[in-house]
């Protein structure tokens, strides 16, 4: 998506902002390196669906607090695990992977407790 334009004296190369490149891509994308791909396929829908998603800081949990946009709501804060669950539409998850402090995100799924094994 990129262009060259020439002159005799200098080439000058244009290439389109983060918001172009993902239009550009399509839904169909692959999903970024940090994304559960599961997630991401669910994304590429409507982008004002709204979504439950789980973010892993990289940067400390207060960090990823402070720079999240309007528009997220979190849920819970797992200290332990430096994560946040979050609410927000398609557009908006799929936006967050541009932000640096964010380490990964996934898919809210359910979880059940195991009962110890017999001895």
């Amino acid at each position: 998506m990129s262009r060259t334009q020439s002159s005799k004296s200098q080439s000058v190369q244009v290439i389109p902002d983060s918001a172009g490149l993902e239009a550009a891509a399509g839904a169909a994308a692959v999903a970024p390196a940090q994304v559960d791909p599961e997630l991401w396929r669910s994304l590429s829908g409507d982008p004002a669906e709204e979504f439950e998603a789980i973010l892993v800081s990289a940067a400390g949990l207060e960090t990823l607090l402070a720079q999240l946009p309007a528009g997220v709501t979190v849920g819970h804060k797992y200290r332990l695990i430096n994560s946040v669950s979050v609410r927000a539409t398609a557009a908006a998850i799929r936006g967050l992977v541009r932000l640096p402090m964010i380490k990964r995100i996934e898919a809210v799924r359910p979880v059940a407790a195991c009962e110890p094994a017999a001895s």
